[in-house]
Formats: C-alpha cells, sequence, structure tokens
C-alpha cells in the first residue's frame, strides 16, 4: 500500500523488493488472500518493468527464474509468482528460460506443477487467453524443441492451447497457429501426437460432453492433407476417437434425462 497510485517510492526499497523475492521463492507459504497475490505480482513486475539493462532487474528475473526452476518450490509459491511469469519470459527469456526449460521437461512432481504453471493443462480452460509459455518469443520456444527433440516438443504438446476461436466470419474453433506450426516441425514424432491426444482428453469442462468433444471435429479435420502423413493419420484416429465419445456422452446424457423424468 506504500506504494499504491505512487510506485516511484519503491525506487528507494530496491534492496527490499530483492530480499523480498528471495525470500519467497526460499518459503513454503501457505494458501495465500488474492491480495497478497495482488501486491506481489505489483512490487516484483515494476521491477521487472525496468528492463533487461537494470542490474536489478537483472537479478530479479534470474532468483525468480531460479525460484520455478527449483525442485523445492511449493505449489503454493509458483501460483502466487504465476502472474509474474510473463513478464520475465518475454522481458528476459535469456536469463529464465534456461532454467524453466530444463526443469519443465523432467519427470518429478516439481515438473509436473511447473508445466501447470506455465502452460495449458486443462483443455477446455483459457482457450481465449494465453499462458505464459507463450510469453516467450517463438524462436527461443521452437529453438529449445530443436535443441532438446526427445523431450521438448512432447512436453510442449501438452502446454500449448489446441484450439484458438476462430476470426471473425470464421465460426467456432479452429487450430491454435503454434499447435499448427508444432505439427508441422515435430508431427512425425509419436510422443508429440500421443502427448497431444492426452491434452485432449485432460480438461475440465462444465455443460454436455458432446459439446467439448465437437469443438475439436472440425479442427482436426482439417489436418487430413497435412503433408506430414503420420499427423494425418493421427487426426483421422482422434476425429473418430471423438466421435465414440460424443455417441456415448449422448447416451449418457438421454440416461440422465429419462431417469429424471420418471
Amino acid at each position: 500500500m506504500l506504494a499504491h497510485g505512487f510506485p516511484e517510492r519503491l525506487e528507494e526499497l530496491r534492496p527490499q523488493v530483492l530480499e523480498f523475492a528471495g525470500s519467497m521463492v526460499r518459503a513454503d507459504l501457505p494458501r495465500h488472500g488474492a491480495m497478497v497475490g495482488h501486491y506481489a505480482e505489483k512490487i516484483l513486475t515494476w521491477l521487472l518493468a525496468q528492463g533487461r539493462e537494470d542490474s536489478d532487474a537483472r537479478s530479479l528475473a534470474l532468483t525468480l527464474a531460479g525460484g520455478f526452476a527449483d525442485d523445492g518450490l511449493s505449489s503454493n509459491t509458483a501460483e502466487l509468482l504465476s502472474p509474474v511469469l510473463p513478464m520475465l519470459l518475454s522481458q528476459f527469456p535469456e536469463i529464465a528460460w534456461p532454467l524453466i526449460g530444463q526443469q519443465i521437461v523432467g519427470e518429478t512432481v516439481a515438473a509436473w506443477h511447473l508445466r501447470h504453471v506455465v502452460g495449458e493443462t486443462f483443455s477446455g480452460h483459457g482457450q481465449t487467453s494465453d499462458p505464459p509459455i507463450m510469453s516467450l518469443p517463438l524462436d527461443t520456444l521452437f529453438a529449445w524443441c530443436g535443441a532438446n527433440p526427445n523431450e521438448a516438443p512432447a512436453c510442449m504438446a501438452r502446454m500449448l492451447p489446441i484450439l484458438a476461436v476462430g476470426k471473425s466470419g470464421e465460426g467456432g474453433m479452429v487450430l491454435h497457429p503454434l499447435f499448427r506450426r508444432l505439427l508441422d516441425q515435430f508431427g512425425d514424432r509419436e510422443d508429440v501426437l500421443e502427448a497431444a491426444t492426452a491434452s485432449i482428453h485432460t480438461f475440465g469442462w462444465t455443460g454436455s460432453l458432446t459439446d467439448y468433444y465437437a469443438q475439436y471435429r472440425r479442427p482436426l479435420e482439417s489436418l487430413g492433407d497435412h503433408p506430414v502423413a503420420r499427423v494425418a493419420r493421427w487426426a483421422d484416429r482422434t476425429v473418430r476417437q471423438l466421435d465414440q465419445e460424443i455417441e456415448r456422452a449422448r447416451s449418457r446424457e438421454d440416461e440422465r434425462r429419462a431417469q429424471s423424468e420418471i
């Protein structure tokens, strides 16, 4: 509150801001209220906004990236710090991503939590807003995939949104352009396609499940003539699986309606 409306007051508190950030990433914080996260975001993004030419901003970026990459970072702390990720990844990729990118492809519980914070891990949510990983410069993101072909592309397939809202006139959902680019470059890898399938079937949703599954049909059908034959076969197979899920969901819904009318 000291700096509310007067962020310049933080100039004299730079050492305390850096100490605050270091304490946060080392602590096992309890669940926090919305205002705690709000003020933490305001303070940390203020210093990051000073840019990569600012030594304190670079120090903060390194502290935060190291915290996210630490196996000991608690899920509560990661959630509290998550609002600063877009600025951290977009403004300091050369500092943040070597640490976070190395951690995120691991098989640990911490890596799973980090993928949840950085990426789109539940289909059906956030389809109209970008997960933090999409704040990373695209050249950095795809260079990371190229340098780590056995881990990164499949990991990316789990974190990127598969669908996006179509432009005016297109109607409904379309394939997200970044997911399409991932398939164009790495769709010949079975682990990437398996990860995409898992992403489709890992979701949060309210309403009819037929609507959830149906939204994928037309975007996936557009891959029928994809130049990578494995992608085209995967899309065709996935559409058939979706049709089966739609039919099962419709049958369950019809059964529930019939029971409610008894």
